[in-house]
């Protein structure tokens, strides 16, 4: 079943919640629905709920038709399967309340030549680029833009300097422009003390200001191997932004969680206090020194160990103003403080 959406009732979901039964009689409502978890999916399941919280994205993909003669290339099916699947995770007649992304994950395996696939799970963020690459690679064939260029792009700048300064004729200093879908960020070492259970006494917690701090344009991160310490300047921010906080550290033995907090408001969240946009020429308005807020609409939480644990994607119900927890087939309602506490893997910003 392919549900087809008219310009009304687009509008009518970006102005009341809508409530729907299956065919048991089950309460569900369009736009928080659960997918199945075809055996460790469950981090292709958070990044499809993400990108059916994205309300452009979410509007380009139920009207979605390719009639192109590429629509049979592997990232042309992946596309057309993905739109699919936005379309019935928003329908309000689903016999069901849940989805199953069974061909949706089919096609990825197909188009990533097998990297994303039942059985073996993966990291979310990696699994997020691909398909924003995938997908930006293939509309951009048929149109000179991109809905993932224009919702999800920003760009930074790289300046690099030789570490040791006895090296400096050896490698000379430059600064290299980069488009980026998602800003990695660092978190803070994990303090080594722990209690006589081995666990942390106290969580160790950091503001997101203090972590967004590496994209000032004065923070230097040092990479040995290269023998040159770099730092970042933001030059565009786009309208969503992903942050990807990096919780997992391969030492020599073992690969270790940070269990760190990343302390964050919900709403009016002023990156430019952060000092990644002062001085800053946006790069597509030409627009100096402007001051960029986002509100939190949706974040991935990572739960458990490194080897064994399980995502769980937190969205926003914007109509409503309130947030549901979505693993797998399981949509319950959470407050806003859970959202706030939570150890996020991937936290998505919408600029306001």
């Amino acid at each position: 079943m392919d549900p087809v959406f008219t310009e009304d009732q687009i509008k009518q979901l970006n102005e009341e919640v809508l409530h729907s039964k299956t065919l048991e009689g089950e309460d569900f409502m369009p736009g928080l629905v659960g997918m199945n978890n075809l055996k460790q999916t469950d981090y292709v399941n958070v990044v499809l709920q993400i990108i059916c919280a994205v309300k452009p994205l979410r509007d380009y993909f139920l009207v979605y038709k390719d009639d192109s003669e590429l629509r049979f290339d592997l990232n042309g099916i992946m596309t057309q399967h993905l739109s699919e699947l936005v379309k019935k995770v928003w329908n309000p007649r689903n016999f069901k309340g849940h989805v199953n992304p069974h061909e949706v994950m089919q096609a990825i395996t197909g188009a990533s030549h097998k990297m994303f696939k039942i059985g073996f799970q993966k990291d979310p963020t990696i699994l997020t680029s691909w398909l924003f690459n995938s997908m930006n690679s293939y509309i951009s064939t048929k149109k000179k833009s991109s809905i993932i260029t224009d919702l999800f792009r920003g760009y930074i700048e790289v300046s690099a300097e030789a570490l040791v300064p006895s090296e400096a004729n050896m490698i000379k200093p430059s600064k290299t422009k980069k488009p980026f879908w998602m800003l990695p960020i660092d978190l803070p070492n994990v303090p080594l003390y722990k209690g006589e259970t081995g666990v942390l006494v106290t969580i160790p917690q950091v503001a997101l200001d203090a972590v967004m701090a590496k994209y000032n344009g004065k923070t230097f991160t040092d990479d040995t191997r290269a023998g040159t310490r770099s730092a970042f300047r933001v030059l565009k921010l786009p309208q969503y932004l992903i942050l990807a906080f990096k919780r997992f550290v391969k030492n020599e033995f073992f690969i270790e969680k940070n269990n760190t907090l990343v302390t964050f408001q919900l709403n009016d969240i002023d990156l430019s206090s952060c000092k990644i946009c002062v001085n800053v020429v946006d790069v597509v308005n030409k627009e100096v020194g402007k001051s960029y807020k986002y509100s939190v609409i949706a974040q991935v939480v990572h739960d458990g160990k490194p080897e064994s644990g399980t995502y769980k994607a937190q969205i926003l119900q914007k109509v409503s103003g309130k947030w549901f927890e979505i693993q797998d087939l399981s949509v319950v309602p959470i407050e806003d403080q859970t959202v706030a506490l939570s150890e996020s893997y991937m936290l998505l910003l919408e600029m306001q």
